[in-house]
């Protein structure tokens, strides 16, 4: 795979690719220097969408987790975090089971000893009702307080943290992360689809009072837009739009309520939202100075094939599992975003030319 230089002042952006599902044979490897070689720095992967992986196959993600573990020394990979719908509740099959099978899965990364924190899609929750309930995702086989504890990394949830979580608080479905990296410190994010002023109050008192000088990475299911704005309006009956402490907050909402406060907040990524565009950008100015990139990107319609992408929802197929990789130059003060769809060894398509951003 070549470096595809994408978030710096002197480089283009690339687009995700997808890989043809259920492949097999020998892990492929990288060939370009870690960031060791170049100076300060780490890497960060994501995930996003895989829920129609888990319907075709768990032996998607099952791959994907093996290539990250096998590749996360040479890569100097410190971080991975998955946007939310890792099940798939809609008749596909029980979602409890769903979601142990990819926590199986995944459970390779955290392992390894690789810091993994996994957020909740709207596809996740048991139901759609106003209660949000999300037992299946924060039972201890699935994604719960479980699957963090002991781990030296792992910062706390909101339901432990706030005096007054309510009547669904969500479990782990809001948690955070402390990481040292490159001599710096960093506050990793993880919020709930369209976080209740609740849990925005709680991560608000995070990073301004608890944490005032790490640097500040969210994610999150639903922010960005694919057509590249914001996320305006919630679209599900059940998440409450009253004010009040349950009151569900929109991209949009997130932004001017909270994230352009955040001085150190560095970026914003998450999925959710379907259809071309494949991926979209957005640079903000926080109120602060600090300049915010906000990333979307979702191919869960689309396959990977002989060098080509193509929507499978109009021929009946899945995607797969791919991941994009963040190489925070520290020294540099910018990052190279890496798009690599690991079971076909292959590499995107290219996207927006024009655009143009860095870290600091």
């Amino acid at each position: 795979m070549s470096n595809h230089t994408l978030w710096t002042r002197r480089s283009v952006l690339k687009s995700l690719g997808l890989g043809a599902a259920a492949f097999t044979g020998a892990l492929p490897r990288l060939g370009h220097a870690s960031p060791s070689d170049t100076g300060e720095g780490f890497r960060m992967v994501f995930l996003t969408d895989t829920h129609l992986d888990m319907k075709c196959s768990k032996e998607n993600l099952s791959y994907i987790s093996e290539w990250i573990t096998d590749n996360a020394a040479e890569l100097n990979i410190q971080f991975v975090g998955h946007h939310g719908d890792v099940g798939d509740r809609r008749g596909s099959g029980n979602i409890g089971e769903m979601l142990k099978a990819s926590r199986e899965a995944l459970q390779p990364i955290m392992d390894a000893g690789i810091p993994l924190s996994v957020a909740i899609g709207n596809h996740d929750y048991d139901s759609a009702s106003d209660t949000r309930p999300c037992e299946a995702f924060n039972d201890s086989d699935a994604f719960g307080r479980a699957f963090y504890e002991g781990q030296p990394w792992f910062g706390g949830t909101f339901e432990d943290e706030t005096d007054d979580p309510g009547p669904d608080p969500g479990g782990a479905a809001n948690h955070y992360v402390l990481l040292e990296l490159g001599g710096r410190t960093f506050l990793f994010l993880t919020l709930e689809l369209y976080p209740r002023d609740k849990v925005m109050d709680w991560a608000d008192e995070l990073v301004r009072v608890w944490y005032p000088t790490r640097e500040v990475v969210v994610s999150t299911h639903a922010y960005l837009h694919r057509q590249g704005h914001l996320a305006t309006g919630v679209g599900y009956d059940g998440f409450s739009r009253d004010d009040g402490p349950e009151y569900s907050n929109d991209g949009e909402e997130m932004w001017e309520r909270y994230f352009k406060h955040w001085p150190h907040l560095r970026l914003v990524s998450g999925g959710h939202f379907i259809d071309e565009p494949r991926q979209n950008y957005l640079e903000q100015a926080g109120e602060h100075g600090n300049t915010v990139h906000s990333h979307f990107w979702n191919y869960q319609n689309w396959a990977y094939d002989d060098g080509e992408l193509y929507n499978t929802r109009r021929e009946g197929q899945y995607q797969a599992a791919t991941v994009k990789m963040f190489d925070v130059r520290l020294d540099e003060e910018e990052v190279h975003i890496e798009n690599y769809i690991p079971p076909a060894g292959a590499e995107g398509d290219p996207a927006d030319p024009n655009h143009h951003d860095t870290w600091g």
